[in-house]
């Protein structure tokens, strides 16, 4: 409901695996081990943004603490905390320019003759502005 606030936290090994969406700058997924992983897998970022954070209720705060390796941008948020030398500095991902360098080099790829690259950049643009809407 409005104004409820919860916690989640794990602690536990954490490692990354290739990227199949589409939609890390990087190209892997961050990932997280559940003590089931031999059997079911490795549980993906995009996963856990689905599950944690998609269907939250607006209004709603959610705090989520990863004690883990590869645990940056587990939750594929436009922004990440980090903590160094005793200060906390926030980095806020500018989807908007990140979008439009992506489509206006896929454009340019693809009206310069490197159709596939180009289309690449372009389905890739796409990806980031759709990430960024929501």
């Amino acid at each position: 409901r409005h104004g409820d606030s919860l916690l989640f936290h794990y602690s536990g090994h954490g490692g990354s695996t290739k990227d199949t969406s589409g939609d890390e700058k990087d190209g892997v997924d961050e990932t997280i081990y559940p003590v089931d992983f031999e059997q079911a897998g490795q549980i993906r970022d995009d996963d856990m943004y689905d599950i944690l954070v998609k269907p939250l209720p607006q209004g709603v705060r959610l705090t989520c603490i990863y004690d883990s390796c590869h645990s940056g941008t587990v939750l594929d948020l436009p922004y990440v905390y980090k903590s160094e030398n005793g200060t906390i500095q926030v980095t806020v991902a500018d989807y908007k320019k990140e979008a439009f360098q992506a489509l206006l080099a896929g454009g340019m790829g693809y009206f310069g003759g490197q159709k596939q690259q180009g289309m690449n950049q372009l389905m890739q643009g796409a990806k980031v502005f759709a990430q960024g809407m929501m």
